[in-house]
């Protein structure tokens, strides 16, 4: 039975036994989960900073993703690029040979223009995680359809610069990436770009003068084949420039959201990640109050009037 004249005393040692009694408990928890604190309103004034650092990590991850998609992208379509600039060379060299040494007879034009088309077409169509990347935003459909594509269906030897671009089935709202908070980058490319449809009529063209060997317009439109293929080159160059560009400026803020990150990962891990060798220092020490609170407990318990009286 606890005494009248100990019962303030009395109350005051329980206090601090259920104050000690908590702190043992979340140090026990502590250093079992490694996090300081299970809830964000037990780490007091730095609740507020560790959200703001989780958000902010969160957001430098999904930059970090979009980024690696369009670099993915970016990397296909260089590559396409890149065979078509193979085709565009190789085609440049026999349109040479057929204009300059009047040889064209020899060089099997029709078959290098038809099976030229069809690789243009398969590099233009290629796809990645499931839509076509020179469609425009019509990914779902190759932006590439070559059946009867033909523009010397309406040649005019005298004005032989009209622009064709019947193949193209996309549109011409490019892809945007979001690679940071306040900016965004526009790296999509379409099928119709000069450079693309420069080629795909100097094939036609190729394709052209192959069936038609005795046509008088023959050597007018091998003529505008060469200057096509040329110009084509010089375009899928300056195509091939500005994915290596842009594909530069992503990896820039790759990295600046990586160090971000590693970063938020260090000051994360300082708020909420328990310190073990402080933790368990403690823990023994509110081990020791506790003991001796137990003890208080007990002597506060066993003193009776008399020996209040003494």
């Amino acid at each position: 039975m606890t005494r009248v004249a100990s019962y303030a005393q009395f109350l005051q040692t329980q206090t601090y036994l259920a104050r000690t009694q908590a702190r043992v408990k979340e140090s026990n928890l502590s250093i079992a989960s490694g996090k300081v604190a299970q809830s964000y309103d037990k780490l007091g004034v730095d609740s507020y900073r560790l959200l703001s650092l989780e958000q902010s990590d969160a957001q430098a991850e999904q930059f970090g993703k979009n980024i690696d998609r369009a670099i993915g992208r970016l990397s296909i379509m260089e590559s396409a690029a890149t065979t078509l600039v193979d085709r565009a060379t190789y085609l440049l060299s026999q349109l040479a040979i057929a204009v300059n040494a009047d040889n064209a007879d020899n060089i099997a034009l029709d078959q290098i223009g038809d099976s030229f088309m069809i690789d243009a077409a398969s590099a233009l169509n290629v796809r990645h995680e499931g839509r076509h990347l020179f469609s425009g935003s019509r990914g779902n459909i190759a932006p590439v359809d070559v059946t009867g594509y033909d523009p010397t269906a309406t040649w005019p030897p005298a004005a032989p610069g009209i622009v064709d671009t019947s193949y193209y089935q996309g549109d011409g709202i490019t892809a945007v990436a979001r690679v940071d908070d306040s900016f965004e980058l526009d790296y999509g490319i379409t099928a119709d770009e000069p450079g693309f449809e420069r080629l795909m009529r100097a094939l036609a063209y190729t394709r052209w003068a192959g069936q038609n060997p005795t046509d008088p317009d023959r050597g007018t439109v091998l003529a505008e084949a060469l200057d096509l293929t040329r110009s084509a080159i010089d375009d899928l160059g300056r195509i091939r420039s500005e994915i290596g560009a842009k594909s530069s400026v992503m990896e820039a803020a790759k990295r600046r959201h990586e160090e971000f990150r590693s970063y938020a990962s260090e000051a994360i891990s300082g708020i909420e990640d328990t310190d073990l060798t402080v933790a368990v220092s403690r823990l023994s020490a509110d081990q020791t109050m506790l003991q001796a609170s137990y003890l208080s407990l007990v002597r506060l318990q066993s003193i009776s009037l008399v020996d209040f009286l003494r």
